[in-house]
């Protein structure tokens, strides 16, 4: 049984350190071919500015197209705010010493609440809808 051990476990050490080694260099083959592909993509996006230019323009139009967007929308939203106000003004009976404010939006239509001058606490809120320039008492 000890000549098995003497002579065993170092042949299994040898196989196993062997093993290692085989499996590193498949492992450094792998990342080697991977760098020489990304090098090659570098390459082409080098050889070829004019290519990078459109697509550099293309994003950079992509961008400001959106941010337009984005402010369009913004300004859009003001304006609908503002519009709700106005109708609320326009409909709801007048009342003294008092503000509007709009509180938001609950689905497509507007949250505007008549707000006391002096104590800022709601006396009402309305329910705006602006295509039917309609609005309700809002309650919870």
């Amino acid at each position: 049984m000890r000549k098995i051990i003497r002579i065993g476990f170092p042949i299994l050490c040898v196989a196993v350190i062997g093993g290692t080694f085989i499996l590193l260099n498949k492992t450094a083959e792998r990342i080697n071919k991977n760098s020489l592909k990304e090098k090659d993509t570098y390459e082409n996006i080098a050889e070829n500015p004019s290519t990078n230019n459109a697509v550099i323009y293309e994003t950079k139009t992509e961008i400001e197209n959106t941010v337009s967007n984005v402010e369009e929308a913004k300004t859009q939203e003001i304006k609908n705010k503002a519009r709700a106000i106005e109708i609320v003004k326009q409909l709801a009976p007048p009342m003294t010493n008092c503000f509007y404010t709009n509180e938001g939006m609950i689905g497509e239509e507007y949250l505007v609440a008549i707000r006391d001058n002096d104590t800022k606490n709601v006396k009402i809120y309305y329910s705006v809808n602006i295509q039917k320039e309609k609005i309700q008492i809002y309650s919870k």
